[in-house]
């Protein structure tokens, strides 16, 4: 049986259901939690949907060179639609 708590572990979509291709969220206030930080829960959830061949995109009015504290978090997963539609970013990491 699977949690439904538990983004880890895929469910099938309900009858008569799509399955959705993209998910986007805004950050401050929504994804990030007022210190910056995001929960295991979200990032695991992030990364269930991309191993389930979802796009995820954020969406910020931040400038591209701030995208630095979601990728942090995210481990390398999405893409970023920044300053406010005007900058389009990916959320990887340098190589350490």
């Amino acid at each position: 049986m699977t949690s439904a708590t538990d983004p880890q572990q895929a469910r099938p979509a309900p009858a008569g259901t799509t399955t959705p291709r993209l998910i986007a969220t805004d950050l401050d206030g929504t994804l990030l939690h007022d210190d910056k930080s995001v929960s295991d829960r979200t990032v695991a959830a992030l990364a269930a949907a991309e191993r389930a061949g979802i796009e995820v995109f954020f969406v910020t009015g931040r400038p591209a060179r701030w995208m630095d504290v979601v990728s942090d978090h995210v481990h390398g997963h999405g893409l970023a639609i920044c300053a406010n539609g005007a900058a389009s970013s990916t959320c990887t990491r340098a190589a350490s």
